[in-house]
């Protein structure tokens, strides 16, 4: 008899449920349709921020690059041409990643900061062993 009595009173806890459950607003039934919008909402500000920064960096060796240009007008040319073409190369490939990132929406996202990220540090590092000495 108590077997009997279980799905009863399961039934009649659910039956009396359902005009509440219908009450609620469609978001609050479907809690991963908020999530999703909170988490674009997330992405984009993450996403500002974060270009911000890389563009405050982008800006620094874009006139990093501008001052050696005009350097080797006024007094000549002092890098060898090996090592103006891997500054360059080098140079070349953070504007692009830069421009990668900047197009980039949540699902390539994680790939285009990685590689603006990668190609900043080898930048770095290529300024740092060629210019600075």
């Amino acid at each position: 008899m108590k077997l009997t009595a279980l799905p009863i009173l399961a039934g009649s806890l659910l039956l009396a449920s359902l005009p509440a459950l219908a009450a609620q607003p469609a978001a609050a039934s479907a809690p991963g349709v908020t999530v999703i919008a909170a988490g674009r909402d997330d992405f984009a500000a993450m996403k500002d921020e974060y270009e911000r920064k890389a563009n405050a960096q982008y800006e620094e060796w874009r006139q990093k690059m501008h001052r050696l240009a005009e350097q080797a007008k006024r007094e000549g040319n002092n890098m060898s041409d090996q090592a103006k073409a891997e500054l360059d190369k080098a140079w070349n490939e953070v504007t692009l990643r830069w421009e990668q990132l900047h197009k980039a929406g949540a699902e390539g996202w994680d790939n285009a900061r990685s590689s603006w990220e990668t190609a900043s540090e080898k930048m770095k590092e290529t300024w740092q062993r060629l210019v600075t000495q």
